[in-house]
């Protein structure tokens, strides 16, 4: 925590802790329970005072309110206006949510997009025990004064404390070439080591420009600056700023965005599936198709030398009222070979990989052939690349990309991924015939579903429904969580390449739809990596996007071994290679 008071009243201690680090609402709101705490709330006028006072001392212009009653509070803001809670929803079973309002340095109120980011105060609340005849409990956190009584500094700075944040480095947007200056400064005694580190690599400690600087004898602050000469697109992520003492460690985070990539040498026809499945064709037409069935992703529609094969499996919905949702369990591919056989492998969910009915791991940083396709796997997807160069991208629990080399001929493919020859007009053609269109998405993926004598396909009816009409309670929590994070850096980096409204969008659907682990926020998680993806093809990675708190990386890999086969029951590795030895017959 950056700042803290302690209110008593009527043998009740209250803590507030003021943390400046900006979130959004829900990801305060977040911050504060893993700490066995609840975000700021203002229950009287003697704590608003209070809180207004710690927001002064600490140079604050406004933190987060937490959630009220609706039909209990009526607020007034700072210019008289009145914001009555009890009919915030039409809705009548609808009693709480959170009320986008913050509290501000001058004890008033004001009104706030709920999407913003702002510091925030987490609060408990514990009995206390109070010496009636002193008047006295153990505190050791209380303001001190001066002869005036003003306030001119906390208890804390006259004992050791481990260190405090007072100024951390702020987000920075560059030019290739650019200099940029990172700065930040901490609070603590004895006095903090303070370094700046690039989170992708936390052992490297960057160069250090600036001196610690002592400002009175019972409290030192440290302030470190460091300067990136000539940045490059490498230099762009996550920054740290790290201060350490024997007592503890506090740290602030900062981005380097750098604008400048030439994404022309990048371009090659893509096909997308994430989500419900939410599908963009290689002509960039969207659409959703929550199938229940095998389908064919794309095919070389003119000389057969390619299949690409999807299986869909319900993902949520089906035990509730409204639409059953769906997503790519795995994904079939066949390459024909010099002799007219053909090579393939299916790619299935927790990275493992299916040759000939033997399933075998691949683990990060392995790379293998098979017959003639080439297997690869980096830390969160497996790549399988095709003898005419295309390649399949596989994330391991329900995102596929089908990218075609940049020279790959028009009119030749066929399937959900539709027709590529740069006019999404004619992306609809359905199975048989090849001269009928549709303008029904899932009159369009029906036609392509391949079903077999184990797996049966119900059709999808022809009239989409939108989940969040079935579940509106779900909507405006969804928009919010989604929003909150699209919106913002990272990912506003990439606005200018790709369009997030879609992504966005389909976040919300899946949010409301999907039962699909949605207590570990895969609908959002699933959404963000989309995202990342779609800005990696389109030349502007986002790079350190994932956090502790935000879709870990870790938290992921687990979920993705989990809905594969157990790892532990397999039998062989993928043996690591230079793509020259065949797997099957190695092992």
């Amino acid at each position: 925590a950056d700042g803290s008071i302690v209110l008593i009243s009527d043998g009740i201690r209250h803590d507030y802790y003021l943390y400046k680090e900006a979130k959004g609402f829900t990801s305060a709101n977040r911050a504060c329970e893993k700490l066995g705490m609840t975000l700021l709330l203002i229950e009287d006028e003697v704590q608003n005072a209070r809180i207004a006072m710690l927001l002064l001392q600490e140079e604050v212009d406004r933190v987060w309110l937490g959630k009220f009653w609706l039909e209990d509070w009526v607020i007034t803001l700072h210019d008289g206006t009145r914001l009555d809670f009890r009919n915030f929803e039409d809705d009548p079973g609808r009693t709480s949510a959170p009320i986008f309002a913050t509290i501000r340095a001058d004890g008033f109120w004001d009104a706030v997009n709920g999407r913003d980011r702002y510091f925030f105060v987490c609060q408990r609340s514990v009995d206390v025990e109070i010496d009636r005849d002193s008047n006295e409990v153990d505190i050791r956190k209380l303001d001190i004064k001066d002869d005036d009584g003003d306030i001119r500094g906390s208890i804390e700075e006259s004992y050791d404390h481990p260190p405090t944040i007072v100024k951390g480095p702020v987000n920075v947007t560059a030019q290739v070439g650019d200099t940029v200056t990172f700065k930040c400064t901490a609070s603590s005694k004895p006095p903090s080591t303070v370094i700046i580190v690039k989170i992708d690599d936390e052992n490297q400690e960057l160069p250090s420009i600036g001196d610690a600087t002592q400002l009175n004898d019972e409290s030192q602050r440290v302030t470190t600056i460091i300067e990136l000469e000539s940045v490059t697109r490498d230099d762009a992520g996550k920054y740290s700023c790290i201060a350490q003492n024997e007592l503890g460690e506090a740290s602030a985070p900062a981005w380097l965005i750098i604008e400048d990539l030439d994404s022309l040498a990048l371009e090659r026809p893509t096909c997308m599936f994430w989500g419900d499945p939410h599908i963009t064709t290689y002509d960039d037409r969207m659409y959703n198709f929550p199938g229940v069935c095998t389908y064919i992703l794309s095919m070389d529609c003119t000389s057969s030398n390619f299949w690409i094969y999807g299986l869909m499996k319900e993902c949520g919905g089906g035990n509730n009222a409204g639409p059953s949702l769906s997503a790519l369990d795995s994904v079939t591919i066949y390459a024909r070979v010099s002799d007219g056989n053909q090579t393939g492998v299916e790619l299935q969910r927790g990275w493992v990989v299916n040759i000939g009915g033997a399933k075998l791991r691949i683990s990060e940083g392995m790379s293998a052939r098979h017959g003639n396709l080439i297997i690869r796997r980096t830390s969160e997807h497996v790549f399988v690349t095709l003898p005419n160069m295309i390649t399949v991208q596989w994330d391991g629990l329900q995102m596929a990309v089908i990218r075609l080399p940049a020279e790959f001929g028009h009119d030749r493919t066929c399937g959900l991924c539709g027709r590529y020859n740069n006019d999404p007009s004619d992306d609809f053609y359905m199975r048989y015939g090849h001269t009928d269109q549709t303008s029904n998405a899932n009159v369009f993926g029906n036609s392509w579903a391949f079903p077999t004598h184990f797996r049966p396909c119900e059709m999808v009816p022809d009239e989409e429904i939108n989940p969040c009409h079935e579940h509106p309670d779900r909507d405006s929590p969804g928009a919010i969580l989604c929003h909150e994070h699209l919106y913002t850096v990272p990912f506003t980096q990439c606005h200018n390449n790709v369009d997030p409204q879609p992504y966005y969008d389909n976040c919300r659907r899946d949010f409301c739809g999907s039962e699909w682990r949605r207590d570990q926020n895969l609908p959002l998680c699933n959404a963000l990596s989309a995202y990342a993806t779609a800005c990696e093809i389109g030349g502007r990675p986002i790079s350190s996007w994932r956090s502790e708190d935000l879709c870990p990386i870790d938290e992921i890999k687990e979920i993705t071994k989990e809905e594969g086969c157990p790892w532990d029951e397999l039998e062989f590795d993928f043996e690591d290679g230079d793509g020259e030895r065949d797997v099957v017959d190695s092992n």
